[in-house]
């Protein structure tokens, strides 16, 4: 569950919850190859209770061809 979106210049910093880190580890590999992804980086991982709460870099380079509008897909019984 997505929890704080932070925008920088060529980044997005996001801190979210998740069940189990495989659950979270499978959600930050999908944000790998979303479009102009170069890199994401885990900055702390923490369990908390019976859930893990994360933190990530996600570096990207900006496009110059438009993007249409998307759906976002969600992970089922996740990270969203």
């Amino acid at each position: 569950m997505l929890q704080r979106v932070s925008q920088r210049t060529d980044e997005v910093e996001i801190g979210a919850l998740a069940p189990d880190s495989q659950l979270a580890a499978r959600w930050l590999k999908r944000l790998e190859h979303a479009r102009d992804v170069q890199s994401v980086e885990v900055v702390e991982m923490k369990q908390r209770a019976e859930r893990y709460e994360f933190t990530a870099l996600v570096r990207y380079q900006r496009s110059e061809k438009p993007v249409a509008k998307q759906p976002v897909r969600t992970v089922k019984g996740g990270a969203q």
